[in-house]
């Protein structure tokens, strides 16, 4: 038998290739900084940076994420460190991808695909799969599930990429501070409030 389990303890350092800016958003990063596991996928067309999720029918094996499906993570863009499901890699060679697998992101930062149709993206904003456009994702306004939080803001009108914190759970809806557009000390709160229901 094959099965095992792995456990790293202390310090971990990866030596592979020299590495500059894996994630490959606006400025340079201080190198591959996620651990992904390899999924299996029948669709060729997918590329870092798409929201996933799992095929329908109970099948292990991810596809880009259709609007109302619900994601399982991003595709990352170059992990540091890779389960393939025989081996463990590291640095290097992580991009040496395995045809038919993408590399899934666990834990840690990656650049995701993202639109603002729930408007701009702040840093610490949720981000959940697009509700218009498969593979991308989306500011969570409503309560449901989410893939992780931006760490960079975004607000253009065109798609586009944020570094998220990989982090998939569940978003209990904006506040109504949020919403009213104002505190619960304004005098005018309830009014606010109502007004934008």
């Amino acid at each position: 038998s094959n099965a095992g389990t792995l456990g790293i303890r202390g310090i971990y350092t990866s030596h592979g290739g020299s590495i500059t800016n894996c994630t490959g958003v606006s400025t340079p990063s201080s190198g591959c900084i996620d651990l992904a596991e390899n999924f299996p996928t029948d669709d060729g067309t997918l590329i870092a940076g798409e929201v996933v999720s799992i095929t329908d029918g109970g099948s292990d094996k991810v596809v880009r994420a259709a609007p109302g499906s619900t994601a399982i993570g991003v595709i990352s863009t170059n992990p540091a460190a890779l389960i393939t499901g025989t081996s463990f890699i590291t640095g290097a060679a992580t991009s040496n991808q395995t045809p038919g697998y993408v590399p899934i992101a666990l834990a840690g930062r990656v650049p995701v695909k993202v639109s603002t149709e729930n408007g701009p993206i702040s840093a610490g904003d949720y981000l959940t799969n697009s509700d218009t456009i498969s593979g991308v994702a989306m500011k969570a306004t409503q309560a449901g599930q989410t893939i992780g939080q931006a760490l960079t803001p975004f607000g253009g009108e065109d798609i586009g990429e944020v570094v998220i914190f990989i982090q998939t759970g569940f978003f209990g809806g904006l506040s109504l501070d949020s919403i009213a557009g104002t505190t619960k000390d304004d005098l005018l709160f309830e009014h606010k409030l109502l007004s934008q229901l």
